[in-house]
């Protein structure tokens, strides 16, 4: 985690999104979905096709987030739009 996080934070998006996903499915932290939402949110903003997908499934199942069909249609469509 200590590596990928050094680069989120210098603003790499493939490791924003590795950040992202650890923290969503508690890999060698523990699962915190706000965090895992604010990380994927950076990576997204790069548009990572992967981390826009990821934030499309955090609001379909609503995790940390109130559920919104709506938002996780809107983000399915754009990772698709960018690659996914």
């Amino acid at each position: 985690m200590a590596a990928y996080k050094v680069g989120a934070e210098g603003g790499d998006a493939l490791c924003q999104n590795q950040v992202g996903f650890m923290y969503l499915e508690g890999r060698g932290v523990a699962v915190d979905f706000l965090q895992a939402r604010a990380w994927l949110e950076k990576a997204a903003a790069q548009g990572l096709p992967n981390a826009v997908n990821s934030l499309g499934g955090i609001y379909m199942l609503g995790m940390g987030v109130t559920h919104s069909w709506r938002r996780a249609r809107e983000l399915t469509q754009r990772a698709i739009e960018v690659g996914h």
